[in-house]
């Protein structure tokens, strides 16, 4: 998901994301918001409860002077090594996440 987002969107302020989009695993939700004062991506993605994916890839597209370089979830989810992407194994539900983010 995302993939296709332009790299200035998200360190524009603005939320980007999607909602109900329909998949082969049912209705798909996400929200991406940059917050540059505290320097981090507010998250939200959200499937149906009885999601049958096996896991789920969230494209974090910022431009090339910055790199998202942790996530604090709750639900497992994980970080590229490039920054670059977010996986979920097994996602069902909501989760929320926030991703920090350094200049380079």
């Amino acid at each position: 998901m995302a993939r296709g987002t332009h790299r200035d969107w998200l360190v524009s302020g603005e939320t980007i994301g999607i909602v109900d989009a329909p998949s082969h695993v049912g209705k798909v939700s996400y929200s991406l918001t940059y917050d540059a004062e505290n320097r981090q991506i507010i998250g939200n993605i959200e499937l149906v409860a009885d999601s049958s994916a096996e896991w789920l890839i969230l494209h974090i597209r910022l431009p090339e002077s910055h790199k998202a370089t942790n996530i604090h979830s709750s639900t497992g989810l994980t970080l590229h090594s490039e920054g670059t992407e977010i996986m979920w194994d097994r996602p069902s539900g909501q989760t929320k996440f926030t991703i920090n983010v350094d200049s380079i």
